[in-house]
């Protein structure tokens, strides 16, 4: 192995892709920014397993995610193949390690400014990467960055026995807390302690997930910068470019099923590994087999995904549940007691409805009269006594008088006692049309022999005070982003 040599750039040309760099490594939640309390843990991977590219993408959708483009699943390994611009197929883990050896076997993909690269990220962007620029295709980069600060003369590049394009070569990063290190096919080749990273604070420390794939440095649409890193602009007629991976072996030095960040510092010292004892979702899924998420058996259970969470969020979530909880029993409590107001107030109105009725039924027995024998009359005031009286015509209970005897018509008895008016078909029942069917003494009153009139005539239109009971029901509304 040849000893490193330095590709670096001047930096004015370097400043120009800085943008373009940040564009491709950024955070979807950064815990030291956005507070430890708003991003989710980290899903650990906690074991150790090699995963070989030589089937079928679903083989291993559990654990990885295609983030950008297609890749094309081969015998000999997974081929991510820029064609045209603006390509830039990526394969991301779905597990983080926190510290860890991570061992890839591939095949850089040849053409200039075309990049291929493998990156360790954090979510408070700290990263670890190994690039191959397609243009050179004899050597390989090694770099770092913290909390997303970028320093390209921490860049060290180192040439490939037999070149980076032509056949599979093993690229390993072994990364612990005192130390990070490269080797190629089993030569160790660069050291980094964390007092050489800006005394620490620019060392990757935080838990990483992996990333895969090309992208086209060159592209005419790049900084000029960035065109000059990449080794040239890119003419897209020369392709394709495929940059191959046969397989990517694992090894998480965390444990327990999840990762936390304590606090925003983004130490090393501040991660926190959650139910140390359990295996994590990905473990199992390994010792099983099953890494399809087509595959029931491999899914998170709900206790599962609870025992993953901080202490923090699991107190808030009781919280949440307790104050629920006690809302819904204080709502119940309250609907039951004005119910029951409810319920008592209309017993005592109908108890003192049922008692005014009584009583107003026991004063017309007393005075002899059938409350059901009255027919409308127009009120009369009373000047001596102040009060209003109706003249109604009653039921004479006395048994008097003949069909000819004349009576006044406040005694006309409803129905003469020398007739029969039973319904027809009854004893002494008179089957002409004009026969009264009731025998009862409330029938229909005879005025004056001017035959039978119905006092109880079907209502034209809606009772008065009957509630109206209607109603109507509601409307029933390219390239890296990590």
């Amino acid at each position: 192995m040849s000893p490193p040599r330095s590709f670096l750039l001047p930096a004015v040309l370097l400043l120009g892709s800085l943008q373009q760099v940040l564009a491709q490594t950024s955070s979807k939640c950064n815990p030291v920014l956005n507070g430890t309390n708003v991003c989710p843990v980290d899903e650990a991977f906690s074991t150790s397993y090699n995963f070989v590219f030589n089937t079928t993408e679903a083989q291993y959708d559990e654990l990885w995610t295609v983030t950008a483009g297609t890749i094309d699943w081969t015998s000999t390994g997974a081929n991510f193949t820029i064609n045209e611009q603006g390509d830039s197929p990526t394969i991301r883990s779905n597990f983080y390690i926190f510290g860890g050896r991570v061992e890839f076997w591939l095949k850089a993909a040849p053409g200039t400014g075309i990049i291929s690269s493998v990156m360790l990220l954090s979510d408070d962007l700290d990263e670890i990467d190994l690039e191959f620029l397609g243009g050179n295709g004899t050597a390989v980069q090694t770099n770092f960055f913290g909390k997303g600060i970028n320093n390209y003369t921490w860049e060290s590049d180192f040439t490939v026995s037999g070149g980076t394009v032509n056949d599979y070569h093993n690229y390993t990063i072994d990364w612990k807390q005192e130390s990070l290190d490269w080797y190629i096919d089993g030569e160790h080749v660069r050291t980094l302690t964390p007092a050489e990273a800006n005394n620490t604070h620019s060392y990757p420390q935080t838990p990483c997930r992996i990333y895969v794939g090309p992208w086209a440095g060159g592209d005419p649409d790049n900084a000029a910068g960035t065109i000059a890193w990449a080794g040239g602009e890119t003419d897209y007629s020369d392709g394709p470019f495929t940059m191959s991976v046969k397989n990517i072996h694992v090894t998480d030095y965390g444990n327990g099923t999840a990762y936390n960040y304590t606090d925003s510092t983004g130490l090393w010292t501040s991660i926190e590994s959650l139910n140390v004892a359990e295996n994590s979702t990905a473990a199992t899924a390994v010792s099983t087999g099953d890494m399809s998420s087509s595959d029931s058996g491999s899914s998170s259970s709900i206790s599962e995904k609870f025992n993953s969470l901080s202490t923090g969020s699991k107190v808030a979530i009781a919280a949440c549940s307790g104050a629920a909880a006690l809302g819904v029993v204080a709502y119940a409590l309250f609907y039951c007691i004005r119910q029951r107001k409810r319920g008592q107030q209309e017993a005592a109105l109908a108890a003192k409805q049922l008692e005014d009725d009584r009583l107003e039924l026991e004063g017309y027995k007393a005075a002899g009269v059938n409350p059901d024998g009255f027919s409308e009359a127009t009120p009369t005031y009373d000047p001596k006594t102040g009060m209003a009286t109706r003249d109604v015509m009653v039921e004479d209970y006395s048994a008097t008088g003949g069909q000819n005897e004349k009576m006044v018509p406040g005694a006309t008895p409803l129905l003469m006692r020398n007739q029969s008016y039973s319904p027809p078909g009854t004893p002494n029942a008179h089957e002409d049309a004009y026969s009264n069917p009731y025998t009862d003494g409330f029938s229909p009153v005879d005025h004056n022999g001017q035959g039978f009139s119905n006092m109880h005539p079907a209502p034209s239109g809606p009772l008065p005070g009957v509630p109206d009971r209607s109603f109507s029901n509601g409307s029933q509304h390219g390239g890296y982003y990590r």
